[in-house]
């Protein structure tokens, strides 16, 4: 069995039997954020895999649900002044992720990032740092980094 294989079996068995609510507060930062309510490992390995296999939309629906948020709507396009500057933009009035093209919408750091952004405005604070974003999708790649090392470190001492 390919090692990927296995990551996504092993991902596939998580459960979202807890309820996890995002507390409204004027005070909620990524600090908060990431200390409260983080996905585990598991969880963000599975929804990066998600994305780059070209399941945006669901991986989007299965964060919200962990969060317990309205996921926002996901489309290709542009808006008027940011078409040359961004590869994607969330719009708070519109609760709406707008990607530049297919490439940047199967790419799981931008689209996390700009999920943080939702996040943060689902939150109650509707500007978030640049810098808190990027950290934020940060974790995922890591996490799912983290997570196929283990599982080929796990394959490797199998074949010995």
């Amino acid at each position: 069995m390919c090692w990927i294989q296995g990551i996504i079996s092993v991902i596939s068995a998580i459960s979202f039997s807890k309820t996890r609510h995002i507390w409204v507060t004027p005070h909620l930062s990524f600090i908060s954020i990431m200390s409260t309510v983080q996905p585990n490992d598991l969880l963000k390995a599975k929804i990066v895999y998600m994305i780059v296999n070209k399941k945006t939309e669901e991986a989007i629906e299965k964060l919200s649900k962990f969060y317990n948020i309205d996921p926002p709507e996901i489309v290709v396009g542009t808006i008027k002044g940011k078409r040359r500057t961004v590869y994607a933009v969330y719009v708070q009035k519109q609760s709406k992720i707008y990607t530049t093209n297919s490439d940047t919408f199967y790419n799981p750091f931008i689209i996390l990032h700009e999920f943080y952004h939702h996040l943060r405005t689902k939150a109650g604070i509707h500007r978030g740092s640049e810098k808190h974003a990027d950290m934020y999708a940060k974790s995922f790649i890591d996490s799912f980094r983290k997570v196929a090392e283990l599982h080929n470190n796990k394959d490797h001492e199998e074949k010995k």
